[in-house]
């Protein structure tokens, strides 16, 4: 008798050289190859020789101007 488990939950991808590796528990179980037409990206996204680019630039964080207010009272 054939016994299967689902695993589908427990295997992760990683894209290496234009092809997404399958894993299941750190053990490589098979591959999925890419091609241009393959991967549907989100805007700002682009799938281009085998990798993923982002055109997005994260939003910068404001600096503040000081870590500390009232330093002319001395205790700084």
């Amino acid at each position: 008798m054939d016994r299967h488990q689902k695993i589908t939950s427990e295997v992760v991808g990683k894209i290496k050289n234009g092809k997404v590796v399958l894993y299941h528990h750190g053990k490589t179980i098979g591959h999925i190859p890419l091609d241009e037409k393959l991967p549907h990206l989100e805007e700002g996204y682009q799938f281009k020789n085998g990798d993923i680019h982002s055109s997005l630039i994260p939003p910068s964080q404001p600096s503040p101007d000081s870590y500390v207010s009232d330093c002319d009272l001395g205790w700084c």
